[in-house]
């Protein structure tokens, strides 16, 4: 038999079954997509539609733009909601389609331990995925649980260089917020580190040395001594104050009332003293639980409709609202009484007997607060 001039064997079994190249490979991992009727093992099936790896980045970008929650330049973007924005078939494909991605980690759920940090590279817009798997995966240290990385390891040569690594340090504060801890020392915050506040700053009134806003700690956040948090999203005041003299009253006092053998259900400690470290005097943020109103807004500036708006975990029904009578009022004063009482006569510390004056008792710092419970038969007409 003769061969056509100038093809070989070789080459005609090269035209029916010719080589894959990587950019083959990554054009045929394009037309893959997760099934999304597969909850446990998220099994691949064949979809002919193209894959722009560039237009999904983008739009991840995006995603994760409009999840940012908070203060702008204190913005957080919480893991439940990266998570929800890689759970999605089209964004799962800007992975699926890179020629280090390995079809067997989709049966481990592997790539879900570098979601947060392959959105941080897509907001500071890093254009290296080629090295990905190289730099990330190769190491078992870098990791989602692993955040935040030193600023020194990630401008280290084999990690992301000075310039990227830098960006990734800035940029990744956003989405490791740090959570709140109920505790009587300071809880002392890092000048780069993010607390969990999913609002802006809603000012509520004056403190005794500063101002008192409303800000709302993200659910799972508040993380209270009894070894449980918040299960939902949660209102708090934050009193912020400044200044030597600032510190010397107003947190000290508070101090001494935390560090008491006793307690008062009337009498209203902070939860935590946060401080941020700066020049010339340190900033305390000091955490309460949120009241509805204060006893001069109850009392005269309340009409009937407004007097049924409660804390968010008391409705009127519950609290017994409907049914307010005068009598109500008088029991809660002798709750009151016997508050200043225990300021004044049983303190007692670890180490001697204390006594505090409030000096400036009126009834715009007598706070009506709606205590959580699941009892039905607890009912709060005037709040406590």
């Amino acid at each position: 038999m003769a061969l056509a001039p100038g093809i070989s064997p070789t080459t005609l079994e090269d035209q029916r079954n010719p080589p894959q190249t990587e950019s083959d490979f990554t054009r045929a991992r394009s037309q893959e997509q997760f099934n999304p009727d597969a909850t446990t093992n998220r099994n691949l099936y064949a979809n002919l539609q193209p894959v722009d790896i560039d237009t999904i980045r983008d739009d991840i970008f995006e995603a994760l733009k409009d999840g940012m929650v908070g203060k702008k330049s204190e913005e957080i973007i919480l893991l439940e909601v990266v998570s929800k924005i890689w759970a999605q078939n089209r964004h799962r494909k800007f992975y699926v389609n890179q020629a280090w991605y390995d079809p067997e980690w989709d049966r481990t759920n592997f790539m879900e331990e570098m979601i947060q940090i392959m959105s941080i590279l897509i907001r500071i817009n890093f254009r290296h995925w080629k090295r990905f798997g190289a730099v990330f995966v190769g190491h078992g240290d870098r990791r989602d649980q692993n955040i935040p990385f030193e600023l020194k390891k990630l401008q280290q040569d084999g990690f992301l260089g000075r310039s990227e690594g830098a960006l990734f340090y800035e940029n990744q504060f956003a989405f490791c917020p740090i959570p709140i801890p109920e505790q009587e020392d300071e809880f002392v915050l890092n000048s780069e580190e993010r607390l969990p506040w999913i609002d802006e700053p809603k000012f509520v009134g004056e403190g005794g040395f500063g101002q008192v806003n409303k800000r709302t700690v993200a659910k799972g956040f508040l993380r209270f001594q009894d070894c449980t948090t918040n299960v939902e999203p949660r209102a708090v005041a934050v009193e912020t104050i400044s200044g030597k003299d600032a510190r010397k009253g107003e947190f000290n006092n508070l101090k001494e009332l935390r560090q008491c053998l006793s307690d008062h259900i009337r009498i209203m400690v902070n939860l935590v003293t946060m401080v941020e470290k700066s020049s010339p005097n340190d900033i305390y943020h000091i955490v309460y639980e949120l009241a509805a109103y204060d006893l001069n807004v109850f009392l005269t500036k309340m009409r009937h409709k407004l007097r049924k708006r409660r804390h968010a975990t008391a409705t009127p029904e519950r609290t017994g609202s409907a049914n307010m009578w005068p009598g109500d009022l008088i029991s809660e004063s002798v709750n009151l009484a016997d508050a200043l009482d225990y300021l004044h006569n049983r303190l007692y510390s670890t180490k001697l007997h204390s006594s505090l004056s409030h000096n400036d008792i009126k009834p715009e710092n007598i706070l009506v607060v709606y205590p959580e419970t699941t009892t039905k038969n607890e009912l709060y007409p005037v709040g406590q």
